[in-house]
């Protein structure tokens, strides 16, 4: 089974970026409850192994640096491979306050770190397993090595576990007691389609419902 670790660059692209965060410092003190941040980071940690036909094959932490800078509560840092396809994914998820959160974009961290941004970011919309419908964007990158393989990326925010790609959300997601940012990242042969191939949005089909449920439902019996 081929598997595509796409988490060195994950993880470095949070390091190079998280620093912007602290420059909006203004919006990241309104936060809801202990209570309720706590129950959040504790529902990700716990987050499943098993997403429909994806199984987690790593998880790694984050360094304190990186969750100092991002004023990071929780977080998920894992990649799935697909049981028949052997595809994998990286999917990175992290609970914070507003500032550091919105303003992580992988349009700008990936293009520092051995990729170039090819052409603008899209919207794309995901139907999910459960019958939703979610926009994200979704941004081609080009590895500046020889392989000139590609790098997908999905990501949008969230404070309820309905993601939104909103246009700015630094100002979209103002005012918000917290905020969700995830990040899918799926590698490509040089020359592909994601078009017709696309990991990252096959994984979240499966992962959207299972987030809402597990994160978010109901703790009443």
């Amino acid at each position: 089974m081929r598997r595509i670790n796409t988490y060195v660059l994950l993880t470095s692209a949070i390091g190079l970026t998280a620093f912007f965060g602290v420059l909006h410092g203004s919006l990241t003190d309104r936060w809801g409850s202990q209570e309720d941040t706590q129950r959040i980071a504790d529902r990700l940690r716990d987050f499943p192994a098993e997403l429909g036909s994806w199984t987690m094959a790593e998880t790694l932490d984050l360094s304190p640096t990186v969750q100092e800078m991002l004023q990071c509560r929780g977080f998920i840092n894992r990649q799935y491979v697909h049981q028949v396809s052997g595809q994998a994914v990286s999917v990175f998820v992290v609970l914070g306050p507003t500032g550091p959160i919105s303003v992580h974009t992988p349009d700008v961290c990936y293009s520092s770190v051995q990729y170039r941004v090819l052409g603008s970011r899209q919207a794309v919309t995901i139907q999910d397993a459960g019958g939703g419908r979610t926009e994200f964007w979704a941004a081609t990158l080009e590895s500046t090595r020889m392989d000139k393989s590609l790098l997908r990326v999905h990501y949008a925010w969230s404070s309820d576990g309905r993601w939104t790609a909103p246009e700015n959300p630094r100002f979209s997601c103002a005012g918000l007691p917290y905020l969700l940012k995830i990040q899918v990242a799926a590698s490509l042969p040089a020359g592909s389609d994601p078009a017709q191939n696309d990991p990252g949005e096959d994984f979240l089909e499966d992962f959207i419902p299972v987030f809402i449920q597990h994160v978010f439902a109901s703790t009443e019996s």
